[in-house]
C-alpha cells in the first residue's frame, strides 16, 4: 500500500498547475462550508442571547388575554399579576421582573416619532436584563423622567435635560400625554433599543396609560436549558402563559435553517464541481499515463491495484484540498469569533422587533472543521472510482504498444 501511495502522490506532482485548477472549486467548497456554517450558527446565538439578556429573559409569561399575534404592542387584556402565579414566582429559583409595553408617540416641539415604550421596575429588571453592554449618556430615569435610545433620540433631536411630550392610548381606550425630562440616551448594541424605545418606571407608565398590570414578567434562571423544565410548571397559573427563550426566538431561528439550507445547496454545487473536475484529472491522467500502467500491469500489478493507485490519488487531492479549504475557512471564521464584525455604523441597521446584538461574532468550534476535512475527501474518493475502473480495464499488451 505504501508503494502505491508513493506513486500516487508522485504522479498528483506531475502536473502541478493541473492539481490545483482542479483543487479550486473543493478549496472553496470546504472553505464556504465552514464559514457559513460559522456564521449562521454565530447568528443563532447571537439573537438568542441579545433576546434573553433584553427583551425574554429564560421564560416570559404573559397574561392570558394578551394578543401575541398583535403587530403593535397592545394594552388590552392587560390584568394584575395573580396572587398565586407571584407567589410561585417569588418561591422559585431566579430572579423576576413585571414590564409593560406599549406604544407612544415621543413628540418634541413640532416633531413626533412613533415608538415603544418600555416601563421597568428599575430594581428587579436590572437582575434580569443584564447592563453591562449598555453606555448611558446621562442617567436612568426616575420619577417624570425617561431614558431614550440613542437612535431614537438623535433622529428627533433630542439631548439629555431636554422636555418631551409622551402621546399614548390608555387602556380605555382615550388619549393621554406627558410632559417629562430626558434623563439620558442609552446605546445598548441592540437596534430594538436604540432605534426605537422609550424607557421609563413602572409608576410614570401607570400614570400614562392606566394600564391594570404589566404585559409580561420575565424570569431569569441559573441556566437557559432550566426554563425548559420551569415553563411548563408555570404555563396557565392564573391563567397566564409561559413560553421559554428557544419560543420568542422560534421565527428568527426558523429563518436562520433557511439559510443554512442555502449554504448547503452552494456548498453542493461546488462540491460537484470539483467532483467533475478530479473524475476529469484522473481520466486524462489515466490516458496520458497508458504506456506506463500497462507497464505495472505487465511487471504483475493487478487490475485492483491499479484502481487503488487512481483512488489513492483522488483521495490525496481531495485531502490536500480539503486541508487547504479548512485553513482558510476556518482560519477566517476562527478571526471573526474572536474580532467579531460591527454593524452598529452600518446605514441599513433598523428597528426591528427581534432582538440582535450589532456586535456580531461567528461560533468556531472543531465539529465543522472536521466535518469539512472529512466530506472533502470523501467526495474526491467517490469521484475518483469512474476513471479508476477505466485505468484498470486496460490490456497490458494494448497499453505497452500504445504511442
Amino acid at each position: 500500500m505504501s508503494f502505491l501511495f508513493s506513486l500516487a502522490l508522485r504522479n498528483l506532482t506531475r502536473n502541478v498547475k493541473r492539481s490545483l485548477l482542479t483543487s479550486v472549486a473543493a478549496i472553496a467548497g470546504v472553505a464556504l462550508m465552514v464559514l457559513g456554517f460559522g456564521m449562521v450558527d454565530g447568528l443563532d446565538e447571537n439573537v438568542i442571547r441579545t433576546g434573553i439578556d433584553t427583551q425574554s429573559g429564560h421564560v416570559l409569561l404573559r397574561p392570558g388575554g394578551y394578543d401575541m399575534e398583535a403587530i403593535n404592542n397592545p394594552i388590552d387584556g392587560l390584568e394584575p399579576v395573580p396572587a398565586e402565579l407571584l407567589a410561585q414566582l417569588s418561591a422559585g429559583e431566579g430572579d423576576f421582573t413585571e414590564r409593560l409595553l406599549f406604544d407612544v408617540k415621543l413628540i418634541r416641539g413640532p416633531d413626533g416619532l412613533r415608538a415603544t415604550g418600555l416601563a421597568v421596575d428599575p430594581e428587579r429588571d436590572a437582575k434580569v436584563f443584564p447592563r453591562d453592554k449598555w453606555t448611558i449618556d446621562g442617567a436612568l430615569p426616575e420619577g417624570r423622567q425617561v431614558l431614550i435610545g440613542s437612535r431614537l433620540g438623535r433622529i428627533l433631536g433630542v439631548a439629555v435635560g431636554d422636555e418631551v411630550i409622551l402621546q399614548a392610548r390608555t387602556s380605555k381606550g382615550a388619549q393621554n400625554a406627558l410632559s417629562v425630562i430626558v434623563s439620558g440616551l442609552v446605546t445598548t448594541r441592540s437596534p430594538s433599543i436604540d432605534n426605537n424605545t422609550v424607557l421609563m418606571t413602572l409608576v410614570l407608565a401607570e400614570e400614562l396609560v392606566r394600564a391594570p398590570g404589566p404585559s409580561q414578567i420575565a424570569l431569569r434562571l441559573n441556566h437557559r436549558d432550566d426554563a425548559f423544565t420551569v415553563a411548563p410548571n408555570l404555563n396557565g397559573l392564573g391563567g397566564w402563559r409561559a413560553s421559554t427563550w428557544r419560543d420568542e426566538s422560534a421565527d428568527i431561528l426558523a429563518l436562520n435553517d433557511i439559510r443554512r439550507k442555502a449554504i448547503q445547496l452552494m456548498v453542493f454545487m461546488l462540491m460537484a464541481i470539483a467532483a467533475t473536475g478530479i473524475a476529469n484529472t484522473l481520466i486524462m491522467a489515466a490516458y496520458e499515463r497508458v504506456r506506463e500502467v500497462g507497464a505495472l500491469m505487465a511487471m504483475g500489478m493487478s487490475p485492483r491495484q491499479v484502481q487503488a493507485m487512481f483512488v489513492l490519488e483522488g483521495a490525496a487531492l481531495g485531502f490536500v484540498a480539503s486541508l487547504m479549504g479548512v485553513l482558510v475557512g476556518g482560519g477566517y471564521n476562527y478571526y471573526l469569533s474572536t474580532v467579531g464584525i460591527d454593524f452598529s455604523k452600518a446605514a441599513n441597521v433598523q428597528a426591528s422587533g427581534f432582538a440582535f446584538d450589532t456586535m456580531f461574532y461567528t461560533n468556531f468550534t472543531l465539529g465543522p472543521l472536521l466535518g469539512g476535512l472529512v466530506f472533502g475527501s470523501m467526495v474526491a474518493i467517490f469521484a475518483s472510482f469512474i476513471p479508476a475502473s477505466t485505468a484498470s480495464k486496460l490490456n497490458p499488451a494494448d497499453a505497452v504498444r500504445a504511442d
